[in-house]
């Protein structure tokens, strides 16, 4: 019969690697504290979500056909906090721009909190020859 010899480095080498597995396996089997999943987080602009806040860009050739025109959505209304050329736009066909006129850039008025509503579905246009640019959001509809 045939002895067998270990080799002690071998030996001592095998151990550790089998004691580093139950180790390992334990740490995998340890139970933490669970964490909640995050949600879709909100940015708030004011007390406004900032996905709500957009611009309106709305112009017309010299001969009055409209090239940039503006829908506003059936479920939502446009509440403007800026204008520029806001004298210019028509909403449906008629003229607005006297309600736009306090929230022209540049102007010495004091705007602070003044708001021109657009209603839901309503056309923007502009004079022929003309542009304009409205600022704010878009607020649902109650």
């Amino acid at each position: 019969m045939r002895t067998i010899t270990l080799h002690p480095v071998s030996v001592l080498v095998g151990c550790a690697l089998a004691g580093l597995a139950v180790l390992s396996t334990g740490a995998a089997q340890q139970q933490h504290p669970s964490m909640a999943t995050p949600t879709r987080e909100v940015r708030l602009v004011g007390e406004i979500p900032g996905e709500w806040w957009t611009h309106v860009y709305v112009a017309s050739q010299p001969n009055g056909t409209p090239s940039y025109t503006y829908t506003v959505p059936s479920d939502r209304q446009l509440v403007v906090t800026l204008a520029s050329g806001g004298g210019n736009v028509l909403a449906d066909g008629q003229q607005i721009g006297q309600a736009l006129i306090p929230l022209e850039m540049g102007s010495n008025a004091d705007r602070n909190g003044t708001r021109a509503v657009i209603p839901a579905g309503s056309v923007l246009t502009a004079y022929a020859g003309v542009s304009a640019t409205l600022w704010g959001y878009l607020e649902p509809v109650h």
